[in-house]
């Protein structure tokens, strides 16, 4: 049986390297599709690990639209994800990168071949937000959904499915991470006295305080994923039933935590004191689009209306390929050393 090629934009990411990890360790996935990992350097340990697992490597790269040819030679199902860089050209960027799949896929003969395409999205915050706030990496990947890749897919007869992810865990590994934030020195003495001798002894005890700081109200809740872990789950599910999910958007995420929550799951976790501590984004690294992000969050729900209604519908669709991680086994599996 000739295996339908599933090409993987973003293979050493969190979410590239979950569907490829996906496919390559369920055996009836295995059978069926065959993995290419497009990678902008081929000789990087990650890329070879890739290789390791059985998934073929292709160098590529979005912006080199000469390599696109290449990279989409005989594919059957793209799965494509955009890098989020937040400044002026957010936008601009993402959807040159995007036009250059497609227009690979139309204009190199691989329009006969490629069915699916399957896009990682994101809301459109300034609608839940009733305008309020633009959140650029939002924004951008719903406008690219909607207005390319939707019109685009349906003008040359390709399913599609999108997969817009929570917040990933991830990020308690990054800007997250908790931080030091006091340390407190006691001293207790013992004197032990037997009929011959009187002894002494002195322990010095150390504890140390951390912190999570980020400008997230304690009771914020997001909905939040194991990017690395499930985002394959989801794209299996679309891949195995094309017809069935063509257009449809699966809301990736486990459950909604606040950052009180998230706090106390480290906390234990970790078993150290960990609080939170609320205050604006550096200036260093302040930027509108961050800006705007930091308080649609805090005032709005992450998928907007229904969303419990819309995480329950994407959970029971990825079930068949395995639970989904929740906060406390993925610290169990990536533990935080501090």
């Amino acid at each position: 049986m000739t295996k339908k090629i599933l090409v993987v934009f973003g293979a050493t990411g969190n979410q590239g390297g979950s569907v490829i990890d996906t496919f390559l360790s369920n055996p009836h996935l295995a059978s069926h599709y065959h993995l290419r990992a497009v990678t902008r350097d081929a000789s990087r340990p990650a890329v070879k690990a890739l290789q390791a697992k059985g998934a073929e490597v292709v160098e590529g790269d979005v912006d080199d639209t000469a390599s696109l040819a290449r990279v989409l030679d005989g594919a059957h199902i793209v799965f494509l994800t955009t890098m989020s860089i937040y400044d002026e050209q957010l936008r601009q960027r993402e959807e040159r990168q995007v036009r250059a799949v497609v227009d690979a896929i139309a204009t190199g003969g691989t329009s006969k071949t490629v069915r699916q395409i399957i896009f990682s999205s994101l809301p459109d915050a300034t609608s839940i937000s009733g305008g309020k706030y633009q959140v650029q990496a939002f924004d951008s990947k719903y406008w690219l959904e909607h207005n390319v890749i939707r019109p685009w897919a349906a003008s040359h007869g390709i399913r599609t499915a999108f997969y817009a992810p929570g917040v990933f865990f991830q990020n308690l590994h990054g800007w997250l991470r908790p931080q030091p934030v006091e340390t407190k020195t006691s001293t207790a003495t013992a004197t032990t006295a037997t009929t011959a001798t009187t002894t002494t002894s002195t322990t010095t005890t150390t504890t140390t305080k951390y912190a999570i700081r980020s400008p997230y109200l304690p009771m914020t809740a997001f909905p939040w994923t194991d990017a690395s872990a499930d985002t394959g789950k989801w794209v299996a599910a679309a891949v195995e039933e094309p017809e069935k999910y063509d257009g449809s958007v699966f809301c990736g995420a486990t459950r909604v935590y606040t950052m009180e929550e998230v706090v106390q799951a480290v906390s234990r976790a970790t078993g150290k004191t960990v609080v939170l501590e609320t205050a604006p984004l550096p200036e260093a690294t302040t930027h509108g689009a961050l800006q705007a992000m930091t308080q649609f969050l805090n005032e709005f729900p992450y998928y907007g209306d229904d969303q419990e209604g819309k995480l329950r519908w994407a959970q029971e669709q990825a079930r068949p390929f395995g639970a989904l991680t929740t906060l406390e086994e993925y610290l169990a599996r990536n533990p935080l050393v501090l």
